[in-house]
């Protein structure tokens, strides 16, 4: 037990050490948030349950210590407050100290007190109780994936259908938020208007509503050496300095990113990728780049032509969550597959867990079913993407594994009770 108990802690705190006080994940200094803010950033969400999940670990590994939840919390604070101090302070760089980390952090400690009970009362739960937190954990599960489905949405339904749709010059002279593209932009279209240009910097366009699908582009030459994430194209929303639309060159990769309503909920968004598309190109390269874009209500997609060749598709569907609610992992990273896995499993296995501690062999197939025909049927309401069927098998998966775990964990418990009653019987 004491190994349990060193190795949850240490597994804590190289986590928060890894996420916060190493030099990597910074943003550019026009993007960082006011210090000691309480709703920082368009992404404020997102980085709340961020804080929230990373202090867990070490709420849990304190509380079996035997911990009592006020001192957790003190201690989940104070490392918080060391943590936020060093980044207020530029360490690592490209950092933001916030009074709402202070906070998610140490309710992220807190809520592994809970979590660590709740485990432990799984001997003494009932089949009653049980049959009760699946059929709770089912609807949980189903309105994750429609709140999903609804966050990959558009940001704002279209007031009137017949109005034209329509590009005018963007009363932005820089994109707000971003730094200046050096290279040089020659050409660019939103939909069939199109633009000329010649010389460095961005193209910003206004549009008067949405329009789905979107298709815009952007021809370059000359690269911009930067590794910020530097607009080539951003297109906008009428009194919005948030990007409907931006094709934009980050490091050597070219990306696409389309705002949904995600991103009026303080959440990520999707961005789909060209990568290297910039690799292995001088600064005065000559060479015409050109990047294609299309956004429809269930995939983005960029294309890079000319100088270089590639694409990335993003595939906009309701098990989608675990990318909005973190900017780490890339929807097209080779880590993506594992994080999807993850994600459903946290969701799903609680599900076939409870339904096989319920005692009711229709409980697990129901349960099953409804989320089944949840993920059926939110692609047919809202229009994005479908699952896959390898997608579908590997949500049954998952709450397939929370029965066989659940059954395992009897299996264990009845080998358990046997070695006890064992002396009695022989006496």
């Amino acid at each position: 037990m004491k190994n349990v108990q060193r190795l949850t802690l240490i597994f804590g705190v190289v986590m928060i050490i890894v996420a916060t006080l190493l030099p990597f994940g910074g943003m550019p200094a026009a993007l960082i948030p006011p210090r000691w803010c309480v709703r920082c950033g368009g992404l404020w969400l997102t980085d709340a349950i961020s804080n929230v999940v990373l202090f867990v670990p070490l709420g849990i590994a304190l509380a079996l210590r035997g911990w009592r939840w006020w001192r957790v919390a003190l201690a989940a604070l104070i490392g918080s407050v060391f943590v936020e101090s060093m980044q207020a302070i530029g360490l690592p760089p490209g950092r933001s100290a916030a009074v709402a980390d202070l906070i998610t952090n140490t309710l992220g400690g807190l809520l592994g007190v809970p979590l660590l009970n709740g485990w432990r009362a799984q001997r003494e739960l009932t089949s009653v109780s049980a049959a009760r937190l699946s059929i709770g954990w089912t609807v949980l599960t189903i309105t994750v994936f429609t709140l999903t489905t609804l966050a990959l949405g558009p940001r704002e339904s279209t007031p009137n259908t017949t109005d034209a749709f329509a590009t005018s010059v963007s009363p932005f002279e820089h994109v707000p938020g971003h730094p200046w593209y050096e290279g040089i932009n020659d050409s660019a279209f939103v939909d069939t208007a199109h633009f000329t240009k010649g010389w460095s910097g961005p193209f910003i366009s206004q549009v008067n509503r949405e329009l789905t699908p979107l298709h815009a582009g952007v021809t370059v030459r000359q690269t911009d050496p930067s590794w910020e994430r530097t607009p080539l194209l951003f297109v906008h929303l009428p009194n919005d300095s948030a990007a409907l639309l931006m094709i934009a060159k980050h490091g050597n990769n070219a990306q696409l990113l389309v705002s949904r309503r995600a991103w009026d909920w303080g959440l990520a968004f999707p961005v789909a990728d060209v990568p290297n598309a910039f690799a292995n190109r001088s600064l005065k390269d000559p060479r015409p780049l050109s990047f294609i874009a299309t956004a429809t209500s269930d995939a983005l997609r960029i294309e890079s032509r000319g100088a270089f060749a590639g694409s990335g598709t993003v595939r906009l569907s309701p098990i989608l969550g675990w990318a909005l609610i973190q900017t780490i992992v890339t929807v097209q990273s080779p880590l993506a597959p594992a994080l999807l896995a993850g994600w459903l499993f946290a969701l799903l296995a609680p599900v076939g867990w409870w339904s096989v501690k319920s005692e009711r062999r229709w409980m697990g197939a129901s349960a099953c079913l409804a989320v089944l025909g949840s993920l059926v049927a939110l692609p047919w309401w809202k229009q994005v993407h479908a699952l896959t069927v390898a997608e579908l098998l590997l949500v049954c998966s998952c709450m397939g594994a929370g029965a066989l775990l659940a059954l395992l964990h009897r299996k264990r418990q009845l080998s358990h009770g046997a070695r006890r009653e064992s002396p009695a019987a022989v006496h």
